[in-house]
């Protein structure tokens, strides 16, 4: 399989799962498992089975890392738990470093968002 194939269905898949999530967050102030579980299917089946994966491990940590990282706000108030699933299946996608680094982009949005 062409690995540029590859990362252009890499970029499709985690672009189209945040752009659904966003909308039905936008509109019903939810994210559904409908959207989560599929996607954090998808991430896992992605990186264990296709050339140019990153591996089962860097998935899991970054689902881990993803989890972690909302799972404390949720608890404070601060987001539901579609929101905590949702960063957990976009860290299975983006590896641990990059399931960060969208934690923190995700918080200068909603900061932007509020002002």
């Amino acid at each position: 399989m062409n690995l540029e194939i590859i990362q252009i269905a890499f970029a499709a898949a985690v672009g189209l799962v945040a752009a659904a999530a966003a909308v039905t967050d936008f509109r019903g102030r939810r994210i559904p498992n409908a959207i989560t579980v599929p996607a954090a299917v998808a991430g896992i089946l992605f990186h264990t089975l296709l050339p140019g994966g990153w591996g089962f491990t860097v998935a899991a940590s970054g689902c881990a890392v993803g989890f972690v990282l909302l799972l404390v706000p949720h608890f404070v108030g601060g987001g539901g738990m579609g929101d905590v699933k949702l960063l957990a299946a976009i860290g299975e996608w983006l590896g641990p470093a990059l399931a960060l680094v969208t934690f923190v982009t995700a918080i200068f949005a909603a900061a932007a968002m509020i002002v």
